[in-house]
């Protein structure tokens, strides 16, 4: 099951990117109006019945936040990534990072 969830989440952090152009371009008065926000809802919706099936609880957050936290990371350059478990943003500041939903996050230099 995790599987699945690591692989919709990478989905859904796409149609967030694509989303976050959308509504960068300004072309839309209200988010919900950008024509990329029903796909990532539905790949929300489907991230969270799996999580709470798996977990016990859903774990990602809500188009708002994710966007706001992609905001975040983007202007803060690579020193942020967000936890693959719960989707938060963790700061970078040694090999092995610990997020606060208690993952171990490691960073691989190439």
């Amino acid at each position: 099951m995790e599987t699945a969830i690591k692989r919709l989440k990478v989905q859904y952090r796409r149609e967030l990117t694509l989303l976050q152009r959308e509504w960068d371009s300004q072309k839309y008065k209200r988010l919900l109006n950008c024509p990329q926000y029903p796909i990532c809802q539905a790949y929300l919706k489907a991230i969270r019945v799996l999580e709470k099936q798996h977990y016990g609880e859903p774990l990602t957050l809500d188009v708002r936040h994710s966007l706001t936290l992609l905001k975040r990371v983007k202007e803060k350059g690579e020193r942020m990534i967000p936890c693959s478990k719960c989707g938060s943003v963790v700061e970078i500041t040694k090999e092995v990072n610990i997020c606060l939903c208690g993952s171990k996050i490691k960073v691989f230099q190439c």
